[in-house]
């Protein structure tokens, strides 16, 4: 008789659950389900992949896990008669998958609320007047501290404050909370209970209709302007906001956004169609003016209401008769629109001749295309470490080659000096243990820069090779850092698309079109390599070149070429003598110092077409200005 244990060894839970979920790597061979399949909620539904086993660690104790077998009855619904077929089918000991019929589960929509009042209560009383300290420090009254019952809890090896949630009001039953870690450089700052998930305050929604109720991003924002007698709700991110936003829309109240100042913050005013309090560029929300001078937001807070954001509210009257009028757009967005834009004018890409050209690194998708040979990776490369060595972020997603294969590059060209007047070390002789009295110093020197840019590996399939996870990892980034980085992703046609059943070139346009939409969205600058056609290999570099996309063209901002000077011959004007072009093309690859040419073949915000020239020491990953390089500076060989 078959052992549901002897099917079991035959099955991998982890592959099992991808399938359905998303999981996340937290630790050697053991992964996260967020959210939770069970209850949907967060971090605790966790998978061992070496013991092939599952377990909650859920306040709510949603399931109580186990093996495979168990996890196809807690998880998959399935009834006990029916799992040992599934098993038989999954481990290949049959052909036909056993229908499933479901147990009668509640809907995640409609499972019951959770309960977390005694929970903190408990937390309050204990916490005694001590506890109080860290609201008290951020400016909170005693007296707000116990009206919220707001307290501090030990969770998972870090204290936090906790900002419960009440049903109709406080001293209702608590039906969710937010946790801030105390210290600042814990991750995750906020730590929401789990999907269910209510906004501070929301019962402020059912209030009398005509109140004026802020909506803030944090909660210490909100009791700042509940200490001054006003109603706030802190929606907790945009992604909070859209739960409470159809009731917003009703518009029964008067709601005002006094979101932060910083990237999230101007989002959410983008997003939110609502007047929105003045914040001072000092104070990086409303809790930090609060607490410095609360004389001065208490005035300016009358002072709006009375003037500007009567104004707004009367403009945004008005763009409800006249959707996207341009008029609101003058008076609210312009200024905002210019001072993103223009700083970046002083953003370069550390190359003199092609940053007079570009006229600073402004948010947009760059395209850089290239034959094989000329230095495409490199390129852009040096181009992400000189950004850096600027004091710029960098997130550069290599989809190709190791973080291991990029340091030693850098390291490398930190080795040549200053126009190879040092003694340089290649990237494989440092890769291959070179650790001679250059390679220590340039290590050294190269930590100054390894801080600011971040190298996130591909490996070819996996899911940071598709755009929606680029954009995620670049969202968090600018959350966490508050400053908007420069991207590089290396490179385009390895990139995976959203559907497996396009074409190449479908998938090519489509990953295309994704990464201007980021590009905008997010306002950054965003490269991306791309290969060629292969026809193009003995042809000068021009639009047809890049490979299976027409979209290149019409959606990048800017669209460079890298190729050997050796296409100026004039050979290459000529039709045919094919095998005389590509001998051409063949030693001038061979060359140990390889003359490029970059063709600028679009550019929106600068000079439109442009041509720049650069010697290239493949063996050094190094691209030096050809107008800046003298005869005697050139590496002998």
């Amino acid at each position: 008789m078959v052992k549901a244990a002897d099917l079991e060894n035959k099955i991998d839970l982890l592959s099992l659950v991808k399938e359905k979920h998303e999981v996340t790597n937290i630790g050697h061979e053991v992964y996260r389900v967020n959210p939770c399949p069970v209850c949907n909620g967060n971090d605790h539904f966790t998978i061992y992949a070496n013991e092939n086993s599952y377990c909650s660690f859920s306040t709510n104790k949603c399931c109580k896990g186990g093996s495979i077998y168990k996890y196809l009855i807690e998880v998959e619904g399935m009834e006990e008669n029916q799992v040992m077929d599934k098993l038989k089918y999954l481990a290949g000991a049959s052909n036909s998958e056993p229908r499933q019929d479901k147990k009668t589960k509640v809907a995640p929509e409609e499972a019951p609320e959770q309960d977390f009042t005694d929970y903190i209560l408990e937390a309050y009383k204990k916490q005694g007047e001590k506890g109080k300290t860290y609201f008290l420090k951020r400016g909170i009254s005693a007296q707000i501290v116990d009206k919220y019952r707001l307290c501090t809890i030990y969770m998972n090896g870090t204290n936090r404050a906790v900002f419960p949630s009440y049903k109709k009001g406080v001293g209702s039953r608590i039906i969710s909370y937010d946790a801030r870690a105390i210290e600042d450089n814990v991750q995750p700052k906020y730590k929401k209970n789990n999907r269910k998930y209510e906004p501070f305050n929301k019962y402020y929604l059912h209030t009398e209709k005509g109140e004026v109720i802020f909506l803030t991003e944090g909660p210490f924002d909100a009791l700042s302007l509940e200490s001054l007698g006003y109603k706030a709700i802190s929606t907790g991110g945009l992604t909070h906001y859209n739960k409470i936003k159809k009731e917003i829309e009703k518009k029964a109240n008067i709601y005002i956004g006094a979101f932060d100042t910083d990237t999230a913050g101007d989002k959410l005013k983008e997003s939110v169609k609502i007047p929105h309090l003045a914040i001072p560029d000092k104070y990086k929300d409303i809790n930090e003016w609060f607490m410095t001078d609360k004389e001065d937001i208490e005035k300016s807070i009358k002072d709006q209401l009375e003037g500007d954001i009567k104004t707004q509210m009367e403009e945004l009257e008005q763009l409800t008769k006249k959707p996207n009028n341009t008029l609101y757009y003058l008076n609210n967005k312009f200024d905002l629109d210019i001072n993103k834009f223009s700083s970046n004018k002083n953003r370069k890409t550390g190359f003199n001749n092609l940053d007079e050209k570009l006229k600073g690194l402004h948010s947009g998708l760059y395209v850089i295309g290239g034959i094989s040979s000329v230095g495409k990776t490199t390129f852009a490369h040096q181009i992400a470490d000189q950004i850096a060595q600027q004091g710029e972020g960098v997130l550069y997603f290599s989809l190709e080659q190791s973080t291991f294969e990029l340091v030693s590059k850098s390291l490398s060209r930190i080795t040549n000096g200053d126009n190879f007047k040092g003694s340089p070390v290649s990237s494989f002789n440092i890769r291959c243990g070179n650790k001679d009295t250059n390679v220590k110093n340039s290590l050294e020197e190269y930590k100054q820069t390894a801080g600011k840019i971040s190298i996130i590996e591909g490996n070819f399939n996996s899911d940071n090779t598709k755009t929606e996870n680029i954009k995620t990892i670049t969202e968090e980034y600018i959350k966490e850092n508050n400053k908007n980085p420069v991207v590089f992703i290396d490179y385009l046609q390895i990139m995976q698309g959203s559907d497996p059943r396009l074409s190449d070139k479908q998938k090519t346009d489509q990953n295309v079109t994704a990464l201007k939409r980021m590009s905008r969205d997010l306002d950054v600058a965003v490269f991306v390599i791309s290969s060629l056609n292969r026809t193009n290999y003995t042809k000068p570099i021009d639009f047809e070149s890049f490979k299976e996309s027409g979209g290149i063209e019409y959606t990048a901002d800017v669209v460079l070429g890298l190729q050997l000077n050796v296409f100026k011959d004039p050979v290459f004007d000529k039709e045919g003598f094919t095998k005389k072009k590509r001998e051409l093309v063949n030693k001038a690859k061979e060359e140990k110092t390889r003359q490029i040419e970059l063709v600028c073949l679009k550019n929106r915000n600068g000079i439109p077409s442009f041509n720049c020239k650069y010697e290239y020491y493949p063996e050094f990953d190094t691209f030096i200005e050809n107008d800046e390089i003298k005869p005697d500076d050139r590496l002998t060989f």
